[in-house]
């Protein structure tokens, strides 16, 4: 009898322990998880269902301890024992899209959503892997119905949230990134995300808030670091004034329309003085007027091509490209002849990351416009775009051959060239674009990061704001004079560490 109870003492006891051993596992914590999911791994009497989490488990703790490739590892060993296993699936597609395998993550992530279509963890990793490839409408087909599915979970707003940003539509960005900070409040990624949008809009004191957020949870975070100290600078030169919140400088300084435009739009019937009005709106700025004009002639005649091409253009430059191409589509479809709409559509592709689509769009007009310049110019862009930069140089010097006053050929081929480490072909090229067209913004631009990548910060903050003056609304410049800034600020920094 004492042998009995001394046995089953023992076999609760082992139980017990084996309990505590896979709380302990499941907890993921960097600190105390590894040695019990160890113990659970290399147990031959447990059971192969526990095996698999405990690899799941330690796995997220070396993904958290920043060891990718032993996570990797248990990773792939939990998915021998179990191909079926859903997390696994989902994290190590998630890390291969981290380390840019896109095509290994798509797979691992198929293969999950093929057992489980509602699992929302695999379809907020998928929809991160196509925000990354630049397929921002499947991202956000992903990402919407990973939070239609679990909308109490953080992960698919903060993703959501940082691909808006990317898109630089900052308001919806904050809008998932306050609503992921809100169900999580210590998610480090989204106050990261969040401080980088804020800091974007030039609200430097809300985004080293956030990075001080960061911080107290993580004070070795050395990104936060460097961004908190950026905010800060940013602010310095900027005169020590963070904008207010609802303040918007592009819509502030667009020019309003007149009072009565809402009404003469509405009951105008004739869609040539549409039109006028229309490209009035467009050169005051009023995009949103524009858009009023254009929906009008489109309601009174849907198969009105050019409506609906320059309702892409108004998107395009609202910096909504997935609308834009949409609107581009349709154009085509009415008028399948029209090149302006190709080459637009194309350009646009490239935008969103969709080179195979573009290049169809790019041979399409070589062939059926090979006396345009443009048509070489914008099949060069692509394949710059696809890295095949020898070709891109063909293109272009066949654009300029045609066209030698198309500063936007000379431009790309600049580009062309910085690629391939040619500055000086690329300043001169630069300098020929400038010729032709002194107000362009995009040659400023390029010129400055050419002298930014030279060291000289002092010059390439002057291209930049002279861009700026030109474009106030240039995203390209507007980013790179922040980043300028804040490098001229940090070593200043610097040499007065040096010197004090």
């Amino acid at each position: 009898m004492r042998v009995t109870i001394v046995v089953t003492a023992l076999l609760l006891s082992s139980a017990a322990a084996c309990a505590d051993d896979m709380q302990d596992c499941r907890a993921s914590d960097p600190g105390r998880s590894i040695d019990p999911c160890s113990r659970i791994i290399q147990s031959k009497g447990e059971t192969k269902a526990n095996q698999v989490i405990a690899l799941g488990s330690r796995a997220l703790v070396y993904v958290r301890k920043n060891d990718p490739d032993t996570a990797l590892k248990d990773l792939n060993r939990a998915l021998e024992l179990d191909p079926k296993y859903l997390y696994g699936l989902s994290l190590r597609g998630e890390l291969h899209q981290r380390a840019g395998r896109f095509e290994r993550a798509l797979a691992d992530l198929n293969a999950a959503l093929k057992i489980d279509p509602a699992y929302y963890l695999a379809l907020a990793n998928r929809g991160n892997t196509y925000a990354r490839m630049g397929d921002n409408a499947r991202a956000t087909a992903d990402l919407d119905k990973a939070i239609a599915i679990n909308p109490s979970a953080a992960y698919p707003y903060g993703s959501r949230g940082r691909m808006y940003r990317l898109m630089g539509d900052l308001d919806r960005a904050l809008l998932d990134l306050n609503r992921a900070i809100a169900l999580s409040p210590q998610y480090v990624f989204a106050l990261m995300e969040r401080g980088d949008a804020y800091q974007t809009k030039g609200e430097y004191d809300l985004a080293a808030a956030d990075y001080a957020r960061v911080l107290a949870i993580q004070p070795n975070n050395a990104v936060a670091q460097e961004r908190q100290r950026g905010a800060m600078a940013l602010k310095q030169a900027s005169g020590g004034m963070s904008p207010a919140p609802a303040q918007k400088p592009s819509v502030a300084t667009a020019p309003s329309p007149p009072q009565n435009s809402g009404v003469q739009i509405t009951q105008e019937t004739d869609i040539a003085k549409l039109f006028s009005i229309a490209e009035t709106q467009y050169r005051k700025g009023d995009l949103d007027g524009t858009m009023a004009a254009l929906d009008r002639i489109t309601a009174i005649d849907a198969n009105n091509a050019k409506a609906f091409q320059y309702k892409g253009e108004v998107l395009l430059r609202k910096g909504d490209l997935e609308q834009a191409a949409l609107h581009f589509d349709q154009s085509i479809k009415l008028n399948p002849d029209s090149i302006d709409a190709y080459i637009l559509r194309c350009a646009t592709l490239i935008d969103l990351g969709r080179l195979e689509a573009a290049m169809l769009d790019g041979e399409h007009l070589v062939r059926v416009a090979a006396n345009d310049a443009r048509s070489y110019n914008i099949r060069g862009l692509v394949r710059l775009h696809q890295g095949q930069l020898k070709s891109a140089l063909d293109d272009f010097d066949l654009s300029i051959a045609m066209n030698p006053a198309a500063g936007y050929a000379y431009e790309n081929r600049a580009l062309a060239h910085k690629s391939m480490g040619n500055r000086e072909l690329a300043l001169a090229d630069l300098s020929r674009a400038l010729s032709v067209n002194t107000k362009s913004a995009r040659a400023l631009t390029f010129r400055a990061q050419i002298y930014i990548a030279d060291g000289d910060l002092d010059r390439a903050i002057a291209e930049f704001k002279q861009a700026l003056a030109i474009d106030p609304n240039f995203k390209p410049a507007q980013l790179g004079l922040q980043s300028a800034l804040v490098s001229k600020s940090m070593s200043q920094i610097d040499k007065v560490r040096v010197n004090g």
